[in-house]
């Protein structure tokens, strides 16, 4: 096992060296970019899980918020099961478990689901009119909200 982990300190030592690579962490993450999620009344209800862009959207009375649904581990696919009585994101390639509002709960991920800002009409990517965008790779604290225009109060 000690070996192990000196080639692996090894081969990260490396991809620093060569390759740029800013941490060696055995938790992933999503590149940045903006994605469409479409009309925001299409979002405007308590939960809405956007399974092509692994994402939740939440609406509530402080407005919107998005939450990745792929696990902080492997960026592998997390679906939603009932454990013990309560329902988890879980990682099926992992086991690695996960609260609905992204903290882990078991497995080997001890990092918490990311969240990410959204925006309406981001200008800089031409965006239509009253549609919802996430901004992926671009991390918020689990409390930020985007405040829908004219709700604000």
């Amino acid at each position: 096992m000690l070996v192990q982990k000196g080639l692996m300190a090894l081969l990260c030592g490396l991809l620093v060296v060569l390759f740029n690579v800013t941490s060696c962490s055995d938790e992933r993450k999503r590149p940045i970019g903006f994605h469409r999620l479409g009309p925001i009344q299409r979002y405007m209800s308590d939960m809405v899980e956007v399974p092509d862009h692994r994402l939740v959207v939440r609406y509530d009375s402080q407005g919107f918020s998005s939450m990745s649904t792929q696990c902080s581990r492997d960026l592998n696919p997390l679906s939603k099961k009932e454990v013990a009585g309560r329902q988890v994101y879980s990682c099926d390639l992992c086991g690695s478990q996960f609260s609905l509002d992204g903290q882990p709960v078991s497995g080997p991920a001890h990092t918490a689901l990311p969240y990410y800002s959204l925006h309406i009409d981001a200008p800089s990517v031409g965006a239509a009119k009253d549609t919802l965008y996430v901004r992926v790779g671009d991390e918020v604290s689990a409390q930020w909200r985007l405040l829908v225009p004219g709700e604000a109060g």
